[in-house]
């Protein structure tokens, strides 16, 4: 996640403001004894200007490390992501795939007993049509003949494809069954989308608050500076908060893909 919570660095932060202070300080030691009231108003948000700032600073500074650690653990998870689905689409496929040369090569091999047999069933049926016995008894004799090895040779092919069939059902789980443990991670995805769009509108509103701050410090305004330093800091506190969720969801996923990646390993895929 990348956000300019600031357009100023701390540094030229900090000097702008001891700078303002200290005009402010001397603007403030020639109010008028008959503005008192508005004086100590003055004079309370002055002081304040100083420990506002330390607590803008110290926040900006856990905002920056939160934002390091987002994207550390943001660009681990999309590799280790993009690895696991990548070896999804190898589950069960070299077993497939010997499998289905093994039906393919046993169909051929006994592809001319079943098209013999099948052609002999034919003309047996049209000789026995015709009322052609001598024909229909020498047919039925080829054909009783071949029936045992064609029963053979139909159960071995079915045997081979039920293995085929078995080990594309089992692929087919394995699969669904990471995809269920990777699920919860496009969801963690999507309130991270969610919680970057409030950061993004928090910064916004940050920044809009700088630009009146620094006009109130240039207007020796102390009262609307320490007003906007204030919304300037709660600003900050929510993409501070927006990010301490992501980190957690960043961190849930690490879980849920090392689960992934778990049952990847037992599968012999290693990650």
């Amino acid at each position: 996640m990348m956000l300019n919570v600031s357009r100023i660095t701390s540094k030229v932060f900090k000097m702008l403001l001891v700078a303002a202070i200290s005009v402010l300080m001397v603007l403030f030691t020639g109010l008028p004894k008959t503005g008192a009231a508005a004086g100590d108003s003055w004079g309370q948000a002055l002081s304040s200007l100083d420990s506002l700032y330390d607590s803008f600073i110290k926040l900006e500074s856990e905002v920056k490390l939160d934002k390091q650690n987002i994207q550390a653990l943001k660009t681990q998870n999309n590799e280790q992501l993009k690895s696991v689905n990548e070896k999804l689409r190898t589950i069960g496929k070299a077993q497939i795939g010997r499998l289905q040369e093994t039906v393919d090569l046993t169909v051929k091999k006994h592809g001319p007993l079943l098209v013999q047999y099948a052609e002999l069933g034919s003309q047996l049926a049209e000789a026995t049509k015709r009322k052609d016995q001598k024909a229909a008894a020498l047919l039925k004799l080829k054909h009783s003949r071949l029936k045992s090895p064609v029963e053979a040779a139909k159960a071995e092919i079915k045997q081979k494809k039920q293995l085929l069939a078995a080990a594309r059902k089992q692929a087919t789980a394995q699969v669904r069954d990471i995809k269920d443990t990777l699920g919860p991670v496009h969801n963690l995805k999507g309130q991270t989308s969610e919680e970057n769009k409030l950061a993004i509108e928090a910064g916004r509103r940050l920044s809009e608050a700088s630009k009146r701050h620094r006009s109130a410090i240039k207007e020796g305004d102390a009262v609307s500076a320490a007003a906007e330093l204030a919304a300037m800091y709660a600003e900050l506190g929510k993409i501070h908060a927006s990010q301490q969720r992501i980190l957690s969801y960043e961190k849930q996923s690490v879980k849920l893909l090392a689960t992934a990646v778990h049952k990847l390993n037992s599968l012999g895929l290693q990650v």
